[in-house]
């Protein structure tokens, strides 16, 4: 009786072992956003730049994009980098090798019009990431300025 007891025990504790490895496989990493290395990730913004009343597009305008860890503005950014405007007010920005950040800003920038920031939350999760090439699309980025006149 006291074998058949100890069998049971062990039994028991292996039955718990494999149900344990059993849900932490069925945990897949593929559809995880981390999987690989976490910072293999890339941010590609298109926009462009008008003023507000005209909606003409404005030239040389320095769009400055920095992004930010998962835990805000609170540390060093993650990535900052700058593009400008072109003469139809449209820039783009690549931001490779962000797979961490949570926040990044915009942050326009020219000495004819008065600035304006914009903040971006980055969901690794969401319909703008596209997990096969690892990259967080964000289109139609627009910026309204007001002139300093």
């Amino acid at each position: 009786m006291i074998n058949l007891t100890g069998m049971q025990k062990f039994l028991n504790i292996m039955t718990i072992w494999l149900l344990s490895i059993a849900a932490f496989c069925s945990c897949s990493d593929i559809d995880d956003p981390d999987y690989g290395d976490p910072t293999d990730k890339t941010v590609i913004i298109n926009g462009t730049v008008s003023e507000i009343n005209s909606r003409q597009p404005i030239e040389g305008v320095k769009i400055a994009f920095t992004a930010y860890s998962r835990d805000g503005r609170t540390g060093q950014p993650v990535s900052s980098i700058n593009a400008y405007t072109d003469s139809r007010g449209a820039f783009k920005l690549k931001a490779e090798k962000i797979g961490t950040a949570g926040t990044c800003t915009l942050v326009s920038e020219h000495p004819e019009y008065s600035g304006v920031e914009k903040e971006i939350i980055i969901n690794w999760t969401g319909p703008s990431y596209n997990p096969e090439s690892r990259i967080f699309y964000i289109n139609d980025c627009d910026f309204h300025l007001e002139s300093k006149r």
